[in-house]
């Protein structure tokens, strides 16, 4: 084989293995951004709008609460800035305190790291259980999740207050992110979480779940960049590497010549 065949044979193989790991590291989650809704951000999700590809339960379940269709105290939100109703009824608005309204020890930018929406919920009172089924999975294989989170309060408390989320791939045990404190009347910066799960079937349902603490302040928690990827077969790093190799090789020879 010619150097000029073999160059071509090498090229045609790592855009296949480079196609391969793309595949591989596709995101399974649909929305994780959470920029597509059935009614817009900025208003309370599971009443005024949802976002899509996700379902949110009332944890635990309120039977009043259920009974009056008020659902999880979750919102969907376009900016930490932005207000949304807060009542069913539509009286009242939710706030974040902020540098505008009053606010102090605030380190949440107005964007998220993945930029638009995000989801928010009351950690510590009607939370509500984020939930999406994925499908796709190789039972046994490694997956990868990464997502950010926040810490915020609610406009009108005060109080220092701490959130963490607690997150599960169908049977997997649930693993938790570390708290996050927040100071009275402030916030903090988003932050790259990573996890990494053992796909127990085929499907198998992502959840998140907030806690915080105290409960009646209230903490808020905040979600967004959600990403679920498998982890790449050890050879098909190989397959890359030795690739590489020869193809340096190659232009070594070349340029010895």
């Amino acid at each position: 084989m010619s150097s000029k065949q073999s160059s071509r044979w090498l090229h045609v193989t790592l855009v296949t293995v480079a196609a391969a790991m793309t595949v591989q590291a596709q995101n399974l989650v649909t929305n994780g951004d959470f920029e597509n809704s059935t009614n817009g951000p900025d208003k309370q999700a599971d009443l005024n709008t949802q976002a899509t590809g996700w379902t949110s339960t009332l944890v635990p379940e309120s039977p009043y609460w259920a009974s009056v269709g008020m659902g999880s105290y979750s919102f969907l939100m376009s900016s930490a800035s932005a207000s949304a109703p807060s009542r069913t009824d539509g009286n009242g608005t939710m706030n974040l305190w902020t540098a505008a309204n009053g606010g102090v020890n605030n380190a949440l930018a107005a964007n998220s790291p993945s930029g638009g929406n995000f989801w928010m919920t009351d950690a510590g009172w009607n939370t509500g259980k984020l939930e999406q089924t994925i499908s796709g999975l190789v039972p046994g294989d490694t997956y990868t999740l990464t997502f950010y989170s926040a810490g915020a309060q609610q406009q009108g408390f005060y109080g220092d207050t701490a959130t963490r989320w607690g997150v599960s791939l169908g049977s997997s045990p649930t693993q938790y992110t570390s708290w996050i404190n927040v100071s009275s009347q402030g916030s903090s910066a988003w932050t790259a979480q990573t996890m990494t799960f053992t796909a127990p079937d085929h499907t198998a349902v992502l959840s998140f779940l907030a806690e915080g603490t105290p409960g009646n302040l209230p903490p808020m928690a905040l979600l967004d960049g959600v990403s679920l990827t498998a982890v790449p077969e050890p050879s098909t790093y190989a397959a890359v590497a030795g690739g590489l190799l020869v193809l340096v090789g190659i232009s070594r020879r070349r340029k010895a010549n």
